[in-house]
């Protein structure tokens, strides 16, 4: 539940004692906790009857008379507005570049089992750098994954019921001048320009429903159109020629994936 609303039913997850928080919903919690006995203890089934609900299908929008009320959102009378964890947030970014690898299973780390002493120096950062999904990639204490360290990945060396959320300016940077960005925006825009069927409106387009999920409105068509000139223009003279177009577009993409909408879901 709290990984699919933000907030669990209670909002302690790591004191369910009497010092922690009761129960949002007690009548809810108990049950859902019967269901999930009555179904076979089985978790695919428990996540999928919440996500049928008609509370998980709700908007974020806003309601004033509801927000005086519960400004807090206690009583789920819309959506929380999330922000991807970072493993979604990177395997975001690699699928809409073209980039991500979906196959199952198997490690990343070349050492044996039990014969993997932990330090910097046994880390080989390349083991990194790789199109699989996250959720493959090694989880080394020592040295952890500079892009998990940006986004509040949990501490590996304690137990923690939720991660901490923060927004501090190294996550903007990150997704403005880290290669993970440049390399997936390129693709992106590489993409884009190989439609020659579609104009420059039309990329736009394609470039709004592959990150968004939503076509753009005509003031960002317009605004997108003239950011992409401004560049040509500002180029014209420090790039080659047959470049221009290329940084262009790229420019345009990394912005797009830079913004809120992408981080955030609704």
């Amino acid at each position: 539940w709290q990984w699919h609303f933000g907030e669990g039913l209670v909002r302690s997850p790591d004191n369910f004692g009497r010092l922690g928080e009761r129960p949002t919903h007690p009548q809810l919690l108990d049950w859902l906790a019967k269901r999930c006995i009555e179904q076979g203890w089985s978790l695919k089934k428990l996540h999928r009857l919440i996500m049928l609900s008609a509370v998980y299908q709700m908007s974020t929008k806003y309601n004033d008379v509801a927000a005086q009320q519960d400004p807090e959102n206690r009583l789920l009378w819309r959506m929380n507005r999330q922000r991807l964890e970072v493993e979604e947030l990177r395997d975001a970014l690699l699928a809409v570049g073209g980039a991500l690898d979906d196959t199952m299973g198997g490690t990343h780390l070349a050492t044996e089992n039990r014969k993997y002493v932990t330090s910097t120096a046994n880390v080989n950062p390349v083991v990194y750098q790789n199109n699989r999904r996250s959720i493959y990639l090694p989880v080394v204490r020592s040295a952890l994954y500079e892009l998990f360290q940006a986004f509040d990945f949990a501490d590996p060396s304690v137990l923690n019921g939720r991660r901490d959320q923060t927004t501090v300016a190294p996550q903007a940077l990150f997704m403005m001048n880290s290669a993970l960005v440049l390399e997936q925006s390129q693709r992106l825009a590489n993409a884009l320009l190989m439609r020659t069927e579609l104009d420059a409106t039309g990329r736009i387009g394609a470039l709004y429903v592959t990150a968004y999920g939503r076509p753009p409105t005509p003031v960002e068509v317009q605004r997108d159109a003239a950011y992409l000139a401004r560049f040509r223009l500002a180029a014209t003279g420090k790039v080659p020629a047959t470049e221009v177009e290329s940084r262009a577009w790229r420019s345009l993409c990394r912005a797009v994936l830079a913004a809120n909408e992408f981080l955030y879901v609704e």
